[in-house]
């Protein structure tokens, strides 16, 4: 009822992929009311994966620009924004793309190789 597909995205080593359902499911006026109360309605989506034009990098940099804008420190839990971007921009391959993503997430305070990657790129331990 929320359409929170248009929000959901999928990247792979080479693509950036958008969910879009074949059908948009519809609701009444009641059904919606019932949705704020304890009615959860469910429907079945038929959907595909579309590929989008840009580079997997590029897409998941301006998602997460996005995000930053609107973060309440989820994101930045132990990196700046600044530091977040810095990350994610220096990744030139998907495994050290999918390794700033895990520094991000805190990784860097139990993994070497995360910790090795955030001092290459940051040029600091302690963020």
């Amino acid at each position: 009822m929320g359409r929170t597909w248009e929000h959901v995205h999928a990247f792979d080593p080479t693509t950036h992929y958008t969910f879009h359902p074949r059908k948009v499911p519809t609701f009444g006026l009641l059904s919606r009311v019932l949705a704020h109360t304890f009615y959860n309605p469910q429907e079945h989506l038929e959907f595909d994966w579309l590929q989008q034009p840009e580079d997997y990098r590029k897409g998941l940099v301006t998602l997460i620009e996005e995000g930053l804008r609107h973060d309440d420190d989820l994101i930045q839990q132990w990196f700046g924004a600044d530091d977040v971007l810095t990350l994610l921009r220096a990744a030139k391959t998907w495994d050290e793309m999918l390794m700033a993503v895990e520094a991000i997430c805190g990784a860097h305070e139990s993994e070497s190789s995360v910790r090795n990657y955030v001092e290459t790129v940051l040029g600091k331990s302690d963020p």
